[in-house]
């Protein structure tokens, strides 16, 4: 995030209103490609490189070096890019990914986790209950892991007996547990935690951009961008499945968004992934290495010519997942035929749902990489390092963020606490709700975060919309918390509230439910009063209750919410109806 471009003083194409600017009106002569024009390295992207690649637990190289690769394009004025080939400016690092996170990516792999654990955290909480016991729950442990295993098995048939198997699903679906760490049962869900290594971080001007659909015979250049800072991080191998990815590049824009050195918006174009998929062969359980007697000569052929395909510029969470999930696919279908995975870049086609080639890299491109002459190297100072780990310290990062809210005073769940971290502003939103109203919200945090994720996150989603764009202030939201903590409304009054603020009422909790009479009826006598008459009313199903029949409480109380039209004190009319009940024996 830089108001100028990497080594000119021209506006940066994401300062301001860029999107009304009409093309080639932001270029500098460096960025032009002018003879004579000097670069001057702009300080403020250096540092941001050098706090995102601390951020990551890389290791800041106080000698680094730019350098010129060589390649032609109409967006590339100088024929050149200035990058950091051989001495970038930070090395390693990583990113830390856990199975929660893995679970949470995609909406039905998070409505299907959220309800498992949902049903397991009652069950611990109330073992007398009549959710499923753990027996059940072992029982649906040992169905996921045979249902796993038949895929496996299906995969066998579909590809003629232990053909190609993409790696991730073979190591989510046999062996995953035995692989990864972590030992904790989570509603059946088997947690672990892997950290992505990364390989450097490397300082690099962007290109200008090529336009072929402006006109039908002919291509434009727009060089608005060309000179741009970017950072361009580059992992290593360690990711097995479209999720993980996704999860990668969401914490990954996360962690930029929240140090400040990006805005990290997909849609505006400042945050690009370029993505690297390959398959390997089935590995048998027990075994280092596939079994070679398994393939029919055509396969084992196509096989033994390893190949890799990169997919650029996905611009979306989705399409990273879509693009991803396509190519395993495609060159799962190209072994199985024979035919080996080319070394090629594809581009994603959103009208096909599918990757197309772009060029072949079956032969190494030589860039011809030279140290820059017009840029000495950046040496930088031990004061410069020390400064930028001190204000990395100074930050809370997001997974600093999340075990803070797993520890006390907070005590959420970690998928709760997840979501509050992955959500832009849910983090803030839920500090503003508790200081709002700090006597009851402070002691009710796990009652805060659920309004948050389970109530407003479902109508923001609706209207696409984030947590920090919310139409709800936080102080609003808190009311209908604190009426709830303090039996003032109920749950499901509290849920029309919300609907009602969403829709554009800007009062708080009280001011509607007194107007709207919709205050809780916490008065004994008038509880005692209902309970009694719905008993009286219903004899059959009192006898019911006496012979053993539990469940027959619900009606009653059903009966009276029906009466109240849902305004009676749940608690006290539950704690009358086993009192009278118990009267009748």
């Amino acid at each position: 995030r830089t108001r100028s471009k990497l080594f000119s003083r021209a506006p940066s194409p994401f300062e301001g209103d860029s999107e009304s600017d009409p093309p080639n009106s932001r270029i500098g002569f460096c960025d032009g490609g002018l003879p004579g024009a000097l670069p001057t390295i702009n300080k403020r992207a250096m540092e941001q490189a050098a706090l995102t690649g601390v951020s990551l637990g890389g290791r800041l190289n106080l000698f680094n070096r730019f350098d010129r690769k060589h390649y032609f394009y109409p967006d590339l004025p100088n024929g050149y890019q200035i990058t950091q080939q051989f001495f970038p400016i930070v090395t390693g690092g990583g990113i830390e990914l856990l199975s929660d996170e893995v679970m949470l990516s995609d909406e039905e792999s998070r409505a299907n986790y959220l309800a498992e654990v949902a049903k397991f955290r009652r069950q611990q909480s109330n073992p007398d209950s009549e959710g499923p016991s753990e027996k059940q729950f072992g029982a649906r442990k040992q169905k996921r892991r045979e249902e796993a295993m038949q895929r496996v098995s299906d995969y066998k048939k579909r590809f003629d007996d232990l053909s190609v198997i993409p790696f991730h699903d073979f190591r989510a679906s046999h062996g995953w547990e035995e692989t990864l760490t972590g030992e904790e049962d989570n509603g059946g869900f088997k947690r672990y935690k892997k950290t992505v290594r990364i390989n450097r971080l490397q300082l690099e001007q962007d290109s200008g951009k090529s336009l072929h659909d402006q006109h039908p015979s002919l291509s434009f250049v727009d060089l608005n961008r060309a000179g741009t800072a970017l950072v361009e991080i580059v992992g290593e191998p360690d990711l097995h499945s479209s999720q993980e990815a996704v999860v990668y590049v969401r914490k990954l824009q996360r962690l930029l968004q929240v140090i400040g050195s990006s805005e990290a918006e997909l849609d505006r174009g400042s945050f690009r992934c370029d993505v690297n998929i390959s398959v390997r062969p089935f590995i048998p359980e027990g075994q280092k290495g596939p079994s070679m007697e398994l393939y029919d000569a055509q396969t084992l052929a196509a096989i033994n010519k390893p190949g890799r395909v990169e997919v650029k510029n996905l611009n979306s969470f989705k399409i990273v997942k879509l693009a991803i999930d396509y190519e395993i696919e495609r060159q799962i279908k190209s072994l199985e035929a024979g035919i080996p995975v080319s070394y090629e870049t594809r581009q994603w086609d959103g009208s096909k749902d599918q990757t197309y080639k772009l060029r072949s890299k079956e032969s190494s491109v030589d860039y011809r990489f030279l140290p820059d002459p017009d840029l000495p190297p950046m040496v930088l100072s031990e004061e410069f390092e020390k400064s930028t780990k001190d204000t990395i310290a100074s930050i809370k990062l997001p997974d600093q963020i999340r075990s803070l809210l797993c520890a006390p005073p907070f005590l959420l769940p970690l998928e709760v606490a997840i979501i509050l971290v992955e959500e832009p502003g849910a983090f803030e939103y839920f500090n503003s709700m508790i200081a709002a109203f700090p006597e009851t919200l402070s002691k009710a945090p796990a009652a805060t975060s659920q309004w948050i994720v389970s109530e407003l996150l479902g109508h923001l989603r609706k209207t696409n919309l984030t947590v920090s764009q919310s139409p709800i202030p936080p102080a609003q939201l808190a009311s209908i918390v604190d009426a709830i903590e303090r039996e003032a409304i109920t749950g499901k009054i509290g849920k029309q509230l919300l609907q009602m603020m969403y829709d554009g009422d800007k009062r708080m909790a009280n001011e509607i439910t007194k107007e709207l009479g919709l205050e809780v009826i916490s008065d004994e006598a008038v509880l005692r009063d209902l309970c009694t008459k719905v008993l009286d009313a219903h004899p059959e199903e009192v006898q019911k209750f006496l012979r053993g029949q539990d469940r027959v409480k619900r009606f009653f109380s059903g009966e009276i919410m029906k009466q109240t039209k849902g305004l009676a004190h749940p608690a006290k009319t539950d704690a009358l109806l086993l009192e009278l009940l118990a009267l009748r024996k």
